[in-house]
C-alpha cells in the first residue's frame, strides 16, 4: 500500500514498471473511505499496470499494488518500480 496526496482537478498517471521475471502486478486506486475508485491490470496487454486518473477532490488516497495471482509468491522475481506522477502518460 503507499498513501499520497491528490489536487482536485490535477490528472495523476499511476504505474508499476521495471517487473521482475516473475512478476504480474494489478493496481487498485482507493479513496479515503476505503472505496475503490479505479483499478488496472495488464496495461496496453503486457505485465505492467497503469491508471491514468483525474482527482475529483483533494485529499489522500491509497495505491494497492498486488500480485495477479494470490497463491503466486517467492522471494525473487517479484520485483517492481512503483510511479505516481502528475500529468498523463
Amino acid at each position: 500500500w503507499v498513501r499520497f496526496t491528490a489536487a482536485a482537478g490535477i490528472t495523476y498517471t499511476l504505474r508499476t514498471l521495471n517487473l521482475g521475471l516473475n512478476n504480474d502486478t494489478v493496481l487498485e486506486l482507493y479513496g479515503s473511505g476505503g472505496k475503490l475508485i479505479a483499478a488496472n491490470d495488464d496495461d496496453g496487454g503486457g505485465l505492467a499496470s497503469r491508471l491514468v486518473w483525474r482527482a475529483a477532490a483533494n485529499g489522500s488516497f491509497y495505491l494497492k499494488v498486488r500480485h495477479y495471482r494470490s497463491t503466486r509468491g517467492g522471494c525473487t522475481g517479484y520485483e517492481y518500480d512503483l510511479s505516481v506522477a502528475i500529468g498523463a502518460k
